[in-house]
């Protein structure tokens, strides 16, 4: 099948969406592993030479999406997608939001840890007033 058959006027909206999608995906699943490194510090907080290759690996990986949407064989016949203008500002503008939502999140999470200190040492459950649920382990 040639891509040519499939481009009518209402079609290359479908494969440039197809390319946004793919170009957001790829690249935020790269910033997640950076993200799941530590879970309550802050992506700018971490030392991310700590892990050379997840760092490498993470940046190769984001850089193959540009080849995969501009190179015509790869992009016509492999992924079916169209190179893409206007859609990196949608993909961009993804990334913004999923970084502000993790490091709220973190924030979050690093301020409510801080209330579970007691004299500097860590509360225990009886001290946390959490209900108490039964196993079958007991």
């Amino acid at each position: 099948m040639d891509m040519a058959t499939y481009l009518s006027p209402n079609i290359p909206s479908v494969f440039h969406g197809r390319a946004a999608c793919f170009a957001t995906l790829t690249i935020l699943l790269m910033i997640h592993s950076l993200e799941c490194k530590h879970l309550e510090l802050s992506i700018f907080q971490m030392n991310l030479l700590d892990n050379k290759l997840l760092l490498w690996s993470a940046f190769a990986l984001s850089l193959t999406v540009f080849p995969i949407i501009y190179i015509p064989r790869i992009s016509d016949y492999a992924f079916q997608v169209i190179s893409i203008g206007w859609e990196w500002g949608i993909v961009f503008g993804m990334i913004l939001v999923y970084l502000v939502v993790t490091e709220l999140y973190k924030l979050m999470k690093r301020h409510l840890r801080k209330g579970e200190n007691v004299g500097g040492r860590k509360m225990t459950v009886k001290e946390k007033n959490l209900p108490r649920f039964e196993t079958m382990a007991e």
